[in-house]
């Protein structure tokens, strides 16, 4: 188990790691969360699951609205990550009958591989790595499955990857980007299929197996992606997704 120090507001949280759950070990860490700022964050730092999974586990005292608040937020990703697993199998099972290679990245991986569910990860949509000779392909499979999938005008695909492609279903809009770069062409960074040194990571999703960026790579992508952009926050969840992922195979590593 390992800890770590997250500060988004002038008081400080600690945060302690385990394989089941995330721990919040400061014994007035919840009159800080329930007093100050943070309070509003909990969401946007993608948060609240594991904050509510931790306060069950340990059996904390913390204030009622607070407890009803990080409840919600859980039961509402736990339903999102069900739907976008589902849908996502679905995806995974017709790009694989039609021969087109793809790689789940981000948060719609690392939920099924270093979470103890997927509801706890967070996410906004579901990205997907194919080779740039697959892209407009994949666009055009995603819309037979019933997407509103916008494929690119002209002969030349757009930088690093296509427009969301969204799905209405059971109540909720599940998008999905076709990636067929990591980064953007002025970045000076690179990451595609093509490219890759490492073998891709196989795991399961609903029974259908996925594949994801190697152990290096992945690590690799997500330090840079959490520190993109000097004008964006460093959200918390992404620092529980680089020291998740390091833990979980740091013999691989």
């Amino acid at each position: 188990m390992s800890t770590t120090t997250c500060s988004p507001t002038p008081y400080s949280i600690t945060i302690a790691f385990n394989p089941k759950h995330l721990t919040v070990t400061n014994q007035n860490a919840f009159d800080v969360l329930e007093n100050s700022a943070i309070s509003a964050q909990i969401e946007e730092h993608g948060l609240g699951p594991l904050l509510y999974t931790s306060i069950k586990t340990a059996k904390l005292p913390v204030p009622l609205d607070l407890k009803r608040s990080l409840q919600a937020l859980y039961l509402r990703h736990h339903h999102a990550n069900a739907v976008r697993g589902r849908v996502l199998a679905d995806i995974l099972t017709r790009f694989q009958a039609e021969g087109v290679q793809v790689l789940v990245v981000k948060g719609a991986a690392l939920a099924y591989i270093i979470y103890p569910e997927p509801g706890l990860r967070p996410m906004r949509d579901i990205d997907l790595l194919v080779k740039k000779t697959d892209a407009y392909r994949a666009q055009q499979l995603l819309a037979e499955l019933g997407f509103n999938a916008p494929l690119p005008q002209g002969n030349t695909l757009p930088d690093k990857h296509l427009l969301a492609a969204t799905l209405k279903t059971e109540g909720m809009s599940v998008s999905v980007e076709i990636h067929h770069n990591l980064f953007s062409a002025g970045n000076t960074a690179s990451l595609a299929i093509e490219t890759m040194s490492g073998e891709p990571f196989s795991f399961d999703i609903n029974g259908v197996t996925a594949q994801t960026l190697s152990y290096e790579e992945m690590l690799w992508h997500l330090c840079r992606h959490a520190v993109k952009s000097i004008y964006q926050p460093l959200h918390l969840i992404r620092v529980i997704d680089i020291v998740g992922w390091a833990e979980h195979f740091v013999d691989k590593i």
